[in-house]
C-alpha cells in the first residue's frame, strides 16, 4: 500500500487519475474474488460495511447474510489541506 502511494505522488493530472481507477478496481476484483470464502471460513453471521466498500454487500447478498451499510470512516483531507507546496 506503501509503494502504491508512493506512486501516486509522482503522478498528477489524468496519469493520477487512471491510476487512482485502476487501483480500486484492483481492490474491488481482489475483495469480490476472496472475501466469500474468507468470511464463510470465519462463520460471520452478518457484516457490517462501509459504504466506501460497496462491493461487500454484494457479496454480503451473494452469501444470504444480513448487512447494515454506514458511514464508518473518517473523511479524508483534500490535496490542497495536505500539500506541502502553498500556492
Amino acid at each position: 500500500m506503501a509503494q502504491r502511494a508512493a506512486n501516486l505522488g509522482k503522478l498528477s493530472g489524468i496519469a493520477g487519475v487512471r491510476y487512482t481507477i485502476e487501483f480500486g478496481k484492483r481492490i474491488t476484483e481482489m475483495n469480490l474474488r476472496e472475501l466469500p470464502d474468507a468470511i464463510t471460513a470465519k462463520g460471520v453471521d452478518a457484516l457490517l460495511i462501509d459504504r466506501a466498500k460497496r462491493e461487500a454487500g454484494t457479496v454480503a447478498a451473494f452469501l444470504g447474510i444480513p448487512y447494515l451499510r454506514g458511514s464508518l470512516s473518517f473523511l479524508t483531507p483534500t490535496a490542497k489541506e495536505t500539500s506541502s507546496v502553498k500556492p
